[in-house]
């Protein structure tokens, strides 16, 4: 049998937190016709190579019957100094795309558990479109 060596990734996600969170259901008939909006932004601390990604999700109903607010912060590490290049595909398109199912089944859960009419269940969602406004919104220190 063939061993295969494994090392760790050159970027790994650490965790993510809620730090966040507001459902509001007033006594409308709620629209399945969702809106779904997303806050990025992001810092980056070049001695720790560490990337926070701060992402704020903001779903409203068409009758505005119903409106989710989430804050969430996931934490990433670099592994070792990246081309410029590289290091912009990490940061800005990988890191959404990693947080955001998370995201979305915390969000399926909670208005599950809310008693809701019907579960608010997010589709796949390509993430790269965020990440020309999170480059822009993101603090390097």
């Amino acid at each position: 049998m063939k061993q295969v060596k494994s090392s760790l990734a050159e970027f790994q996600f650490n965790e993510f937190v809620i730090k966040r969170s507001l459902f509001e259901r007033l006594d409308k008939k709620i629209s399945k016709s969702l809106g779904i909006f997303f806050i990025p932004s992001g810092k980056f601390d070049s001695q720790q190579n560490r990337f926070e990604l701060f992402l704020g999700v903001r779903i409203k109903d068409k009758n505005e019957a119903l409106k989710i607010e989430i804050d969430a912060v996931g934490y990433f590490i670099l592994r070792g100094e990246q081309p410029e290049q590289l290091l912009k595909n990490y940061l800005f398109r990988n890191a959404p795309a990693i947080l955001f199912p998370y995201l979305r089944a915390y969000i399926s859960s909670l208005s599950t558990l809310s008693g809701a009419v019907f579960p608010v269940v997010l589709p796949t969602l390509n993430m790269t479109n965020i990440g020309n406004e999170l480059e822009t919104n993101t603090e390097f220190i």
